[in-house]
């Protein structure tokens, strides 16, 4: 007997891209006080939100994500200070990444079986942990910092963990040939990613200051990161995409020395959202072409190899450091 499907209306589907919007741009006003707070050392929930002029705690409605900027024109409600257009566009970002995900998850989801929309909600929340660490990440990159170990590691036993409880997790458009299959398949794609780190670990280098473990190795664990999530080819395509970008801002940085601020963690965000929307499309109508991915490791591997071996050729600079922002 066969499992009813589940429709999807046009409004719902809305209404989930909406709240997810909404979400993200929250989620993203609460990252910025992380990428502050964190380097000082100060406690991330307490204090409230305050001017950083006047000092004066910022009112409830006033820090609404995004339009409690726009509504006070930029200004502190009391003394009339400039605050940073940082805020809004840091919420911005994380509210488009938000709903990148959501729409992907939701992707030709008019009709689907009882398991996969009962999936969705696990798969999009499953995406956005990643997403929102590398965000976090890329922030304190931007600023002169690293993001700690611990982040990485607290994320990466959220991503384990769900493959176990959910081991058909996946996308509804996700052909069943391509999905996870639990804890193997993301060991296994994490283990890609420690390979294809360890041949981008001359690029790492360049990137950031010359021996300094913990930058290369909190790098790497982003990137396996990436693997856990999006699995062998997608964790393959984005740090290939993520060893490219990173080599065009190396070499930007020669001329725009602003451009080394996007470092790993950036480009790994943008490879796993590219990743993410692409594969909406193509893994459900082409889900062959995914079933062995061991071709895109391959490539991959070339890719990254070949950026880390341009990157040591490039002119020397002053590499990204904590606190040089």
């Amino acid at each position: 007997m066969e499992e009813p499907l589940i429709y999807l209306s046009p409004a719902g589907r809305w209404l989930i891209l909406g709240w997810t919007f909404a979400l993200g741009a929250a989620i993203g006003s609460f990252l910025n006080v992380v990428a502050y707070r964190l380097p000082r050392g100060l406690n991330l929930s307490r204090p409230g939100s305050r001017c950083p002029s006047c000092g004066r705690a910022i009112r409830w409605y006033d820090n609404v994500p995004i339009a409690g900027w726009l509504w006070l024109r930029g200004r502190c409600r009391e003394c009339r200070a400039s605050i940073s257009p940082r805020y809004p566009i840091v919420e911005a970002i994380a509210a488009v990444c938000a709903f990148v995900v959501a729409w992907a998850g939701i992707y030709d989801m008019p009709e689907v079986d009882g398991l996969a929309y009962a999936l969705a909600p696990v798969w999009i929340a499953w995406r956005l942990v990643l997403v929102f660490v590398l965000l976090c990440a890329a922030l304190l990159e931007w600023d002169g910092n690293v993001a700690p170990p611990r982040m990485a590691l607290a994320a990466g036993l959220v991503l384990l963990i769900l493959p176990v409880l959910f081991p058909g997790l996946r996308a509804p458009w996700v052909s069943e040939s391509v999905r996870f299959h639990g804890l193997v398949d993301s060991g296994a794609a994490a283990a890609a990613m420690l390979l294809l780190g360890l041949l981008a670990w001359p690029q790492i280098q360049t990137t950031y200051r010359h021996g300094e473990m913990g930058t290369g190795a909190t790098a790497v664990g982003q990137m396996m990161l990436v693997g856990l999530t999006l699995g062998m080819a997608g964790g393959s395509a984005a740090t290939a995409l993520a060893a490219v970008g990173v080599l065009i801002c190396l070499a930007a940085a020669c001329f725009w020395s602003p451009a080394a601020r996007f470092g790993w963690a950036a480009w790994l965000l943008a490879g796993t959202l590219c990743w993410t929307a692409m594969a909406s499309v193509a893994l459900a109508r082409w889900p062959e072409r995914f079933a062995d991915p061991s071709r895109t490791l391959l490539v991959a591997g070339v890719v990254v190899a070949a950026a880390a071996v341009v990157s040591r050729l490039l002119p020397s600079r002053p590499a990204l450091t904590p606190g040089d922002a």
